[in-house]
């Protein structure tokens, strides 16, 4: 029986490891750094952005569903199929990892973008105005303007130039 480590192929040959082997390792790594992701509180399925902007109670049941799932996976026949690894050790192995909690890389923010087309107009600013303002490209500006969530760091310099209030729900701190 195999441990967790032997999962990671490494031959000098890759002539050695058929293409269907290497598959069915990476199928096999794949779920487990997606189990590693779940116990960190990441949900694997969906972006960064997203997962920030889902309320918490919502991000508690997907990361629960997604647990389960790698859990029916690790179980099923088709693990077996891809490897003789017990399902059963390397879940007990995975758990007992350290596993740091996941931290977004910025925080998002719910904001009102209309409220922001409407000052930009009222204040009589072109995109290259307020980009010269902020230090944001003019592109950048215009994709947020179609955006209901966009980077705290973004919102907050837009309130700065324009000197209106426009963050409504602040998520994911």
């Amino acid at each position: 029986m195999r441990d967790i480590y032997s999962l990671h192929v490494t031959t000098i040959n890759p002539r050695q490891v058929s293409p269907y082997e290497e598959l069915a390792n990476a199928i096999v790594l794949q779920a487990v750094e997606d189990y590693k992701a779940v116990r960190a509180g990441r949900i694997p399925t969906i972006s960064e952005e997203d997962q920030v902007n889902l309320k918490p109670d919502i991000v508690i049941k997907r990361l629960i569903a997604e647990k389960k799932d790698l859990i029916r996976f690790f179980k099923s026949k088709d693990f077996s199929i891809y490897t003789d690894l017990n399902p059963q050790f390397l879940l007990e192995k995975l758990d007992s990892m350290k596993i740091a909690r996941w931290k977004p890389r910025f925080i998002y923010v719910e904001w009102d973008a209309e409220l922001c087309k409407q000052e930009l107009v009222k204040q009589n600013m072109s995109y290259s105005d307020i980009s010269r303002l902020t230090k944001i490209r003019s592109n950048i500006i215009s994709n947020c303007l179609r955006k209901k969530f966009v980077k705290q760091s973004i919102a907050k310099k837009m309130e700065e130039a324009l000197g209106v209030l426009l963050i409504k729900k602040e998520w994911g701190k």
